[in-house]
């Protein structure tokens, strides 16, 4: 029997009361801490919140449950406390021929928490306990669960627990498979595991290899006869041969033989499995290739979909840049321009700046450093109007603000054009860096040379340092050659330690140049 996605999802939702009960009720209830982990959906899926606390299951089920009880008590086990098979909370739902189950189960003595969802046909089960409580049994060759509790219409509530059939798990043993937990073979009953089954994954050559494969088999197989024929139509569409790895990614990515027909009615053909599953991922399906088409890109190769895909452009994006004046755009350019969040209002507000004339590669640029109407008027209102786009971009890169401009006029820096506002930022220079300097003597440099000494890294400390040598009253000029030729104090020092004494700040700096330093060391050393 199929397993529709669509019951499933449905059960999901039915369900989440009892998920967000468990987690808003238990800090008030008998607490048992939880450990994070994490697996896919369809899996053994741990319900993890870190540091949160549950229900233990038997807690849970009597304050759901019809018993009387006015207190609610359970001892906490100990790690002398043997390890019980899989038991907890059941909850189900009637939907036609089938019951869905939810199972939430809880290993107390690891301290974890993990929730199933299976549906089964309603006929396994013969006469169901209704208005009042009672069991009922399912029996499987890998094992049988025992469920107490009843059902009030559509929806069930109850206990559950497992127990393995001894046959299988030695049997599963012997090929290999040895020291199975229960809750691998819990999952391996739900899919209704049998030596069948595995003799068939054999034959196909996707016998798992190792418990942790099996696992996968466990939590993304497919019942035996849809298992045999989702194969069969795979193999007709071409695909023969498939490996464990690939049918688990298919599986997990929702990729069928109807999605395989559907993508090949829509122009893709011969698609690799990497490339069904790549599609898939982002939602790629023949009404999206349509929606695409209806907005003139007819002829795209699946990875130029897969790209418009990832960035969420539809024909209304792009109908929308169409209303902008932007036309006979490449799959680049809208993509591009979905990336960066190019909309029609952020066009109107740079209209709004006064750029109304700009190619969409230049509101892309905009975009990508956040320039908008308020940033233009906010330079305007600094005294640079009738900017450039070039002029706008660069000042929105380095991050030239306002109060940056009213930073470096305190500094006495008043009158600065645009450009060399962005060259100060460029290379760091603030008020600090203004002040250290003039505070060393060094008051009403041109812009140009305090740029050069920040491009080189002068700082109030280097000249001090060559102020302790007796050098006193060095202009600028000189200390940022000196920087640059890295002329310091322990160099100088080393050539007076070798006699030579008395030199200019030139001298030194001519002694640096032509490589005396190393000579001067290698000298000390003998």
């Amino acid at each position: 029997m199929r397993q529709s996605k669509k019951s499933t999802r449905l059960f999901f939702q039915r369900c989440a009361w009892l998920t967000l009960s468990l987690a808003l009720l238990s800090p008030l209830m008998n607490p048992v801490a939880i450990d994070a982990k994490t697996n896919g959906i369809g899996q053994a899926i741990p319900i993890l919140f870190k540091e949160a606390h549950f229900f233990s299951t038997s807690a849970l089920y009597k304050a759901f449950s019809s018993e009387e009880s006015t207190t609610i008590t359970e001892t906490v086990p100990t790690a002398a406390t043997p390890l019980l098979t899989p038991s907890g909370i059941w909850s189900a739902d009637i939907e036609g021929d089938e019951i869905c189950f939810h199972f939430d189960h809880s290993d107390r003595r690891r301290n974890n928490y993990w929730m199933q969802t299976r549906c089964f046909p309603r006929s396994a089960f013969g006469k169901l306990p209704t208005g009042q409580d009672g069991t009922f049994t399912l029996e499987r060759e890998a094992g049988k669960i025992e469920f107490r509790g009843k059902f009030e219409g559509n929806e069930g509530l109850g206990r559950h627990t497992f127990t393995p059939n001894d046959s299988f798990t030695q049997y599963m043993s012997g090929q290999g498979y040895s020291g199975l937990k229960d809750q691998t073979v819990f999952s391996l009953f739900l899919l209704d595991f049998s030596k069948e089954y595995l003799q068939y994954l054999k034959q196909i050559n996707m016998k798992p290899q190792g418990t942790a494969q099996l696992r996968k088999i466990a939590y993304h197989g497919l019942p035996f006869q849809e298992m045999k024929q989702t194969i069969n139509e795979f193999a007709q569409l071409g695909y023969k041969n498939i490996s464990l790895s690939e049918f688990v990614d298919i599986q997990i990515h929702d990729v069928s033989p109807d999605y395989v027909r559907a993508m090949a009615k829509a122009g893709f053909t011969d698609l690799t499995i990497k490339e069904l599953k790549q599609a898939s991922i982002h939602d790629v399906d023949p009404a999206y290739v349509k929606d695409l088409s209806s907005a003139g890109f007819r002829d795209l190769t699946l990875n130029e979909v897969v790209q418009m895909a990832i960035h969420d452009v539809d024909a209304q994006f792009v109908k929308e840049l169409n209303q902008m004046g932007y036309k006979d755009l490449t799959p680049q350019e809208v993509k591009n321009a979905a990336i960066h969040d190019v909309s029609a209002a952020y066009v109107r507000d740079l209209k709004a700046a006064g750029f109304d004339d700009l190619s969409l590669q230049e509101v892309v640029q905009l975009a990508i450093h956040d320039v908008d109407s308020r940033f233009v008027k906010e330079l305007n209102g600094m005294g640079f109007k009738n900017l450039s786009i070039q002029e706008v971009r660069n000042a929105a890169i380095h991050d030239v603000s306002a109060s940056y401009a009213r930073e470096l006029k305190s500094a006495g820096y008043d009158d600065l054009s645009l450009k060399e506002i962005i060259q100060f930022a460029i290379h760091d220079v603030d008020a600090r860096f203004v002040k250290d300097l003039a505070n060393m003597g060094y008051q009403n440099v041109p812009a140009n040379e305090i740029r050069n000494a920040a491009i080189h890294d002068v700082s109030s400390r280097y000249i001090k340092s060559l102020n302790a040598l007796g050098f006193k009253e060095i202009p600028l000029r000189q200390v940022i050659n000196l920087k640059i030729h890295d002329v310091t104090a322990d160099f100088i020092k080393l050539a007076q330690s070798k006699g030579l004494t008395g030199l200019s700040l030139d001298e030194y700096r001519n002694l640096k140049i032509h490589g005396l330093e190393e000579k001067l060391r290698r000298t000390r050393q003998e």
